[in-house]
């Protein structure tokens, strides 16, 4: 009597969630596809196209542009000397017998 011994071949493990998991993922992406890189570019682009054609008249006027004034510059054009300063209050101190003389 040969004995036959039966090998069971391993399945393959099938998770349920998987798929949910995959797709949860694709969403994100899709997500962050529509709101936020499309806007983005279409931001970034707007300048460079006058009526549906490439225009690199934004681009001429940004590099030609004078610079940024200094602070010392813009403070000749507004005539000031010296920066204002805001009123600060006058800093109090209150202590335990303070509050307690207070309370009284």
């Amino acid at each position: 009597m040969n004995a036959s011994v039966q090998t069971i071949a391993p399945r393959p493990i099938v998770r349920p969630g998987a798929w949910l998991w995959r797709g949860g993922l694709l969403g994100i992406w899709l997500l962050l596809l529509i709101f936020i890189v499309y806007p983005l570019l279409m931001l970034l682009s707007r300048p460079f196209f006058n009526d549906g054609q490439l225009s690199l008249q934004a681009l001429l006027a940004a590099v030609t542009a004078p610079s940024g004034k200094s602070t010392g510059e813009v403070a000749v054009v507004l005539k000031e000397t010296r920066p204002t300063r805001l009123p600060v209050p006058a800093r109090t101190s209150c202590t335990n017998s303070e509050a307690a003389a207070r309370a009284s």
